[in-house]
């Protein structure tokens, strides 16, 4: 299940990562639609948007308040 779960991730981040290259290619390769300035004001807004998403969802995560607590093996033949 973790494992499944790990992938979804990687999945999760690949693909966003392609998509937000894409963006940023997509707006300096059309200087037309989008001029000097402007251009740079849009991904660095972009930017900031996407890192205030990822500051928010991270405030929401919690810790355990105590450790989990771990079972000991029976041994049935002391080799020591």
């Amino acid at each position: 299940m973790a494992s499944l779960l790990l992938v979804s991730f990687f999945i999760l981040y690949g693909t966003s990562s392609l998509g937000g290259g894409l963006v940023f290619r997509y707006v300096l390769a059309h200087p037309i639609h989008f001029p000097f300035p402007h251009n740079y004001a849009l991904l660095f807004f972009l930017t900031f948007l996407g890192t205030s998403l990822g500051m928010l969802l991270f405030v929401f995560i919690r810790e355990p308040t105590e450790l989990p607590r771990v079972k000991k093996k029976k041994q049935l033949l002391c080799l020591s």
